[in-house]
Formats: C-alpha cells, structure tokens, sequence
C-alpha cells in the first residue's frame, strides 16, 4: 500500500484541494460561523465538497478541522468534531485513490510575551487535536497558515511523534516578507526544515507573493519538499458577496511555475474552488481543457 510519505518521495507532485471554509460559504455558511460546525449540522455538504475536490483531480484532500481546537471553539466538542471531520473525508474518499490529510490551524491566540499563552498550554491545545486526527486514520497533517515560527514548532514536535508526515505552511507579509511576529522568512524556513518537517512552504497568500516565496525558501533550505497553497488572488465584495479576482485558468499558470520551482505540494486556500482545482490537474498532469 502507497503510503503519503512514499508518495512524496517517488511522485513528481501532489495536487491537494482548494479552501474549504470559503467554499462552504457558498452553500451558506454564516460570517463568523466556523465551518467545522457543519461536521456535525451538515455533514453531507462537507462530503459533497470534499467529493467535487477529488472528482476536480486531487490527490489530497484535507479534513475540515483547520479550527477545531479547544483554544479557538472552547464550547465545542472537540474530539468530536475531530473524529467526525475524519470520517466525512474518508467517506467521500471510499474506492478512490487519495490521501487524507488532517488540517491543523493556527491556536487562535499568542504566546507570551505578546499574549497569554504557555508553551506547555499549545502542547496541550495541539495534542488534543493531532492525536484525535491520527487515531481516526488520517495519512498526515498540514499545519497551516501560521503567523508565528515557535507555535509552529510546537505543532510539528506534536504531530512528528504520531510518526505521519507533516507539511508546515506560513503566512507571510507581502510588503517585507516576514511573518505577524517579524520573523524573516529564511530563518522561518530554515527552523522549520532543522526541526523535521517533511514539506515546507506557503498558503493563504496572493499566488504572484507565493512565487516570490518559493523562489527564496528553495536558495535558503536544502529541501526538496516545497508545499504551495495560495489564495486565488485578492478578495473583493461584489453585489454583497465576497468574490475572488483569479480565474481557473491564471490559477493553473500559477502552478505551473510552482511546480518549477520545485513545488511538490500544489493546492490552495482561500476562494480556491474546485474548478481551479480542476483546471491545475489538468494542466500539471497535460490533460486537455474541458
């Protein structure tokens, strides 16, 4: 049986899907709402989205648990939410040919000195939800979008001892390249790379800075496992609703320079549907348009 840390090794690429929470808007999800409450409210939505993304081409799709840690949703049952996000991908995965990986955001708050948590608190915070995912069968993590180095860290040491592949991405400022909390990018990189993690990279950023930033992460580290998971473009409020200004097809051109760059992971985030998904596994895989 293909393993995901196999896959890594021996693939050209992996294609992993588009932003869940955005595309859950689009079935309803209220501003302010986590999406990870529709595990439980309605879980038949999140298996039909996780179903578009892999009929899009996908060869990862990731559970829809970015939030689901006590810090962030202290009045939610956790674990369950967790296990249900797990189930719901394996669902829409049966008979097919894909990783399912777990999501794992930011804490939803800051270590001290600049807020009040502990080290020893996000251990407990992570654990809790590393461990729920791993024991419900996930093949990996992404822990994503995070704003600062040393939660990062504590993330990964977690989700390393589970003995799954993990890939790490951060948010970077487009205007000066370094994370919320000053840190440059090619300390970041480097830290990251020193302290194990299987891929490194980006999300949650316009995908022109994504080039940018796999360029200078690919001259700093000496790994070759880079992750790519923008958003697709910039965001506007258009009639009342929030739209995304990159199309399917400037989203394939897009991964077609990650992948020069020598992208191993290429997805998305934010406003990424599952026609960008398709039209990226079309182009990387040299598929005809339909």
């Amino acid at each position: 049986m293909c393993t995901l840390r196999n896959a890594l090794k021996e693939r050209e690429f992996l294609i992993s899907d588009g932003g869940m929470g955005t595309t859950l808007m689009e079935w309803g999800l209220k501003p302010g709402e986590f999406p990870e409450i529709w595990n439980i409210e309605h879980p038949d939505v999140v298996v039909e989205i996780h179903r578009q993304f892999i009929e899009a081409g996908v060869d990862i799709i990731q559970t829809n648990t970015f939030s689901a840690n006590r810090h962030r949703m202290p009045e939610f049952p956790i674990r369950s939410i967790n296990d249900i996000g797990v189930s719901l991908a394996e669902k829409a995965a049966y008979g097919r040919n894909v990783f399912l990986v777990g999501s794992i955001g930011p804490s939803g708050g800051l270590l001290k000195p600049y807020g009040d948590l502990t080290p020893e608190y996000l251990r407990e915070v992570f654990s809790e939800q590393i461990n729920a995912l791993a024991e419900s069968g996930v093949d990996g993590f992404f822990i994503e979008t995070q704003i600062s180095l040393e939660e990062a860290k504590i993330a990964l040491k977690v989700a390393k001892e589970t003995g799954l592949p993990v890939a790490v991405s951060m948010v970077f400022s487009v205007d000066c390249g370094t994370t919320s909390m000053g840190e440059k990018l090619y300390n970041v990189m480097l830290a990251l790379e020193n302290s194990g993690a299987d891929v490194i990279g980006v999300n949650c950023i316009h995908p022109d800075y994504a080039c940018k930033y796999l360029s200078e992460i690919r001259r700093v580290t000496s790994s070759g496992l880079l992750i790519a998971q923008p958003n697709a473009g910039s965001p506007h409020l258009f009639k009342g609703k929030t739209e995304y200004n990159i199309s399917p097809e400037e989203m394939a051109g897009f991964a077609e320079e990650y992948r020069k760059l020598g992208a191993r992971i290429i997805g998305g985030c934010c406003g990424v549907t599952p026609e960008h998904i398709k039209s990226i596994s079309q182009r990387l895989r040299g598929l005809p348009c339909s």
